[in-house]
């Protein structure tokens, strides 16, 4: 229960005993757990299960302490959108999308715009709001590709490297074959978009070690350096290489 702290110790004593009580109850009435907790006001009952619920999605959307991931919040959304917080929750998930985006998270980025779209799905009456729903498909089209982008680079580097781990001189008829695939991959002579910092990584290694091995040495040193400085840049990239 590492989630519920709180100020007031007695508050936090009684959230645990209520948490406890929701747990374990057979009945899922107020009557049974106003009993249990030995609580006579439904009105005091009523409070104590406001300031559990407060705690509960303040845990879920805390983008901004790493340690908590960001597909964590996505779950108090539903929640804040069946209670009617609306705007509370699209000011959150507006947070949390910048922070997706620094981290090149777009699994992230496309599940938060699945959020935008179902609460803009029933507010399709003005052109502005047309509009904007017209914006959130645009980037979630932008966002599909570059995940696609990524996964498909990140693929291509790990080819890359089991084929160079025993076959460094890439010697073996079927590498060879292997390598002239990847060497000829459409993706790589496409740029990705500047916010996809992890996908802009694999393509210069991936670069890099073509052109070395393609013999054009001032080129692989030209992308080895762009390489070296988009990790000076990033700290992001020396975190994800050190995991």
């Amino acid at each position: 229960m590492r989630f519920l702290t709180f100020e007031n110790s007695k508050e936090a004593s009684n959230c645990q005993k209520l948490l406890v009580a929701i747990a374990s109850a057979k009945e899922a009435n107020d009557a049974s757990l106003a009993s249990t907790l030995g609580i006579k006001s439904v009105k005091q009952l009523a409070t104590l299960k406001k300031a559990l619920y407060d705690r509960v999605i303040r845990m879920l959307v805390l983008q901004d302490q790493q340690e908590y991931p960001l597909k964590e919040s996505l779950r108090a959304y539903p929640i804040m959108l069946e209670r009617g917080q609306e705007k509370e929750m699209q000011s959150r998930i507006g947070k949390a999308k910048s922070k997706a985006l620094k981290l090149c998270d777009y699994e992230a980025l496309l599940s938060l715009i699945d959020c935008q779209l179902q609460v803009g799905a029933t507010q399709i009456e003005t052109a502005k709001q047309q509009t904007r729903m017209l914006e959130l498909l645009q980037e979630q089209e932008r966002f599909l590709q570059e995940l696609s982008r990524s996964i498909r680079l990140k693929s291509i580097r790990e080819r890359l490297n089991i084929i160079l781990k025993n076959d460094i001189y890439i010697r073996d008829p079927k590498n060879k074959q292997r390598f002239a695939e990847i060497a000829n991959s459409p993706i790589l002579s496409e740029q990705p978009a500047p916010d996809n910092i992890k996908a802009q990584e694999n393509l210069l290694y991936i670069q890099s070690f073509l052109a070395k091995h393609g013999g054009d040495l001032d080129e692989a040193v030209l992308k080895a350096e762009a390489h070296v400085a988009l990790f000076e840049k990033h700290a992001m990239l020396a975190l994800d290489a050190a995991a």
